[in-house]
């Protein structure tokens, strides 16, 4: 997984659904432990 990585420029509704979706398969595979630090916004990319 890719922790919370998203492309939306804001914390927003696309924000959440992305994160969602990048940390439900550790969810439905029962996961112990899960190495999450901080989300990024706009994949990481800075201007």
């Amino acid at each position: 997984g890719s922790g919370s990585l998203t492309n939306a420029q804001s914390p927003d509704a696309q924000a959440s659904y992305e994160t969602l979706w990048n940390l439900w398969p550790a969810v439905l595979a029962h996961t112990n432990l899960l190495m999450h630090s901080v989300g990024w916004l706009e994949g990481g990319l800075t201007a």
